[in-house]
């Protein structure tokens, strides 16, 4: 075989097998373990360049990017599994390849493990300081709010008001479901869940008259079951402090 159908500059690593066309348009299959300034041996085998992704990794050569494996670091003594001694190079380097492999999935299930702990540290402590003093700082936005302003904005985040919707809320929702299944059945969803939106009208002017203190001796029963499931809550704006953080 012409030297001139090898396909590139030879390299001086161990190089994977690959296809190419000579010169006379035939498909010519190159299995290269030559060092650099070896001859083509009569078996078509030909030296074949790496691409500029590759790198040593221990005792391979890979694709930094893709992880592909293109073969050896350095040549080895053999290329086909001819004796017992070549077999037991062989399973020597998977038996290698499979325990780095297992030791590399311990430690990273370890380090997730530590990262989720530290994960879980750091949202205690976000909890922690949120709750010591978000409501501290909504109370010192306050008097800073004019007009139509309704934040405090500065270099490590806004502190200010939403505004929350007045009106019937449910409190304890076991207890408007129960309330409702008897008196208002069309308000409770198939998952028994009291929705007050599809309340009747009359059924929320009648819990919100109880609520009141508009009570007759004749109502008392459904009005103790109205107390324990709802509560008329005044409209209000609700304070948040906002970091610009955004966490998972």
């Amino acid at each position: 075989m012409n030297q001139d159908t090898l396909i590139e500059e030879p390299s001086d690593r161990f190089l994977v097998p690959t296809e190419t066309e000579d010169m006379t348009g035939k498909t010519v299959t190159y299995e290269g373990v030559y060092t650099k300034g070896s001859e083509p041996a009569e078996t078509e085998t030909a030296l074949i360049a790496l691409p500029e992704e590759a790198e040593i990794y221990g005792d391979y050569i890979l694709n930094a990017e893709t992880g592909e494996v293109y073969g050896f670091a350095k040549r080895p003594e053999f290329q086909e599994i001819t004796s017992d001694e070549n077999a037991y190079w062989a399973l020597d380097k998977i038996q290698k390849a499979e325990a780095d492999m297992a030791a590399a999935i311990l430690r990273t299930r370890a380090v997730l493990e530590n990262c989720r702990r530290m994960e879980a540290a750091q949202r205690n402590i976000v909890n922690w300081l949120r709750t010591v003093y978000e409501g501290q700082l909504t109370e010192w936005a306050k008097p800073k709010l004019t007009g139509k302003t309704k934040s405090v904005k500065t270099p490590f985040g806004t502190v200010g008001f939403r505004a929350s919707g007045g009106g019937l809320k449910v409190l304890d929702a076991t207890a408007a479901e129960r309330w409702a299944s008897e008196f208002d059945p069309d308000a409770v969803k198939v998952e028994r869940t009291f929705l007050i939106t599809k309340a009747a009208a009359e059924t929320k002017e009648y819990i919100t008259r109880v609520l009141s203190g508009e009570t007759t001796p004749d109502e008392q029963e459904a009005a103790d079951g109205i107390r324990a499931a709802f509560v008329i809550k005044e409209a209000e704006n609700k304070g948040y402090v906002d970091t610009g953080v955004k966490i998972p």
